[in-house]
């Protein structure tokens, strides 16, 4: 039986670029036409008082008219040096997911990356895999 590797059944995305992030709202757009699931990775380092992140969606590619998903998406109260991860079904989505990063009080260093999963064609135009292991 042939398996097929889950490396050519995804796309990475860096979404918002790990980085010092200054006391005001950064916001990043993706396009999720042609897949099934989104999962959503936030890498928080140091923050200096409080840091929110929301997914939002809409129709529009620069996200000017994306809003709150109707389901609790939010990552709520966010710690210092940890990880936070979510997964969406898109099929009820809007095709542009928007992620919206907002610190207050300070600076705040964080990074959210994205894997596209679950494609509706396959295959899938992503860069290639550091490694691929699969045995």
């Amino acid at each position: 039986m042939s398996v097929k590797s889950p490396a050519f059944m995804a796309k990475p995305i860096r979404i918002l670029e790990a980085d010092a992030w200054p006391a005001a709202a950064e916001k990043a757009t993706i396009d999720c036409r042609g897949y099934r699931h989104l999962m959503l990775l936030a890498n928080i380092g140091t923050i200096a008082s409080t840091l929110t992140i929301v997914v939002e969606q809409g129709d529009l590619a620069d996200g000017s008219d994306s809003a709150a998903l109707p389901v609790a998406t939010d990552f709520g109260t966010l710690a210092s040096d940890t990880l936070y991860w979510g997964v969406l079904f898109l099929a009820p989505r809007k095709r542009y997911i928007s992620i919206v990063g907002t610190p207050a009080g300070g600076v705040a260093d964080f990074g959210v990356v994205g894997v596209l999963f679950n494609p509706k064609q396959e295959p899938v135009n992503s860069p290639a895999p550091v490694f691929n292991v699969y045995e």
